[in-house]
């Protein structure tokens, strides 16, 4: 049976702060290993073919750097409708487009989970390198515990089990 959530890390790790999202996936699946219905999903640099994995899936979390205009290592948790019409806004994040293309072949096909959220990061540095800035480096707890938070949330909306 297919996971009720899907955990999506998308970036690039090769550059810097660009892989937060695969960076934060990995901290979020060893501080809570053990969450029934969730399944944690390191998409890389995303393409259209992740879409198969969001048949039977009630919740995406996508996590990802992203240009918020705000200071390096904010935080941002953007949701549903807002998150569905990223691909229009410029200078969000290097992966918005296929974002906007995954989101919109899984409603194309009938597939597009009901619950849906981005966790972004502002950048500071998306140059070649395999370490995260400081900044963003120090953003991971928060991030991770806002994630857990929203699971918890939509845990109980969706009935999942507890470990």
């Amino acid at each position: 049976m297919a996971a009720k959530i899907i955990v999506l890390g998308i970036g690039n790790i090769l550059l810097s702060d660009d892989g937060v999202g695969v960076r934060l996936l990995e901290n979020l699946r060893f501080q809570y290993p053990c969450l029934p219905d969730v399944t944690y999903l390191d998409g890389g640099v995303l393409g259209l073919n992740l879409a198969v994995w969001l048949q039977d899936v009630n919740g995406l979390i996508v996590l990802d750097a992203a240009e918020l205009g705000t200071a390096p290592g904010t935080v941002q948790i953007i949701m549903e409708k807002e998150m569905d019409t990223l691909g229009i806004k410029l200078g969000r994040s290097a992966h918005d487009l296929r974002i906007l293309d995954l989101l919109t072949i899984s409603q194309f096909t009938g597939i597009m989970p009901q619950h849906r959220a981005l966790v972004a990061i502002q950048y500071q540095n998306i140059d070649w390198g395999l370490e995260l800035s400081d900044a963003v480096q120090q953003a991971l707890p928060q991030a991770t515990l806002k994630i857990y938070e929203l699971i918890l949330q939509w845990s109980k909306v969706l009935g999942d089990k507890k470990c």
